[in-house]
């Protein structure tokens, strides 16, 4: 028993994996970036949601700055003040780099699941205000491929956006 502890304790505590795009500028002006992106995530009633946000920066970083279940955007923007985002800057997986090639958008982030591995998704921009993502795939688990998915993001101007410096990045 002791050494299936040790054993899983070694496998949940490995390094984490480096993301592997590079970091590039976003100057397209194919996304608007003076604010944050939403998405919402309902049961199939669409009686209970929570919502996703996502902050895309010029300098190619995106802050995934939490799950909110309140109702509606003016109840979200009141949480995220300094207080809350002194909190998510300090969380590996919270962070993650994106790309815009044409329409097309490419994210690379952390994914949590005991140590932070690298997780990408693609996606189509539909217009300055609007993306969805369409596949994505986890590196720990390459036998999967890109599984389809259908993660629309909405945009919601919002001031002041958070600081994106981070020491999780180069």
């Amino acid at each position: 028993m002791f050494l299936l502890s040790l054993v899983s304790c070694f496998l949940v505590t490995g390094k984490d994996e480096e993301l592997t795009m590079d970091r590039k500028i976003n100057s397209s002006k194919k996304l608007r970036l003076d604010g944050y992106y939403i998405r919402s995530i309902c049961n199939d009633s669409k009686a209970l949601c929570n919502y996703q946000t996502l902050f895309l920066f010029e300098s190619g970083i995106t802050l995934w700055s939490g799950t909110f279940d309140e109702n509606g955007t003016s109840n979200i923007n009141k949480k995220l003040n300094q207080s809350y985002f002194n909190k998510v800057h300090k969380i590996k997986f919270n962070w993650g780099l994106y790309q815009i090639l044409g329409d097309s958008i490419i994210f690379e982030q952390w994914y949590h699941g005991g140590k932070n591995y690298a997780y990408t998704s693609l996606g189509v921009i539909l217009n300055d205000t609007t993306f969805v993502i369409t596949g994505s795939k986890r590196s720990h688990r390459p036998k999967e491929g890109f599984k389809k998915i259908n993660e629309i993001y909405h945009f919601v101007e919002f001031y002041p956006k958070p600081d994106s410096t981070t020491t999780f990045i180069d």
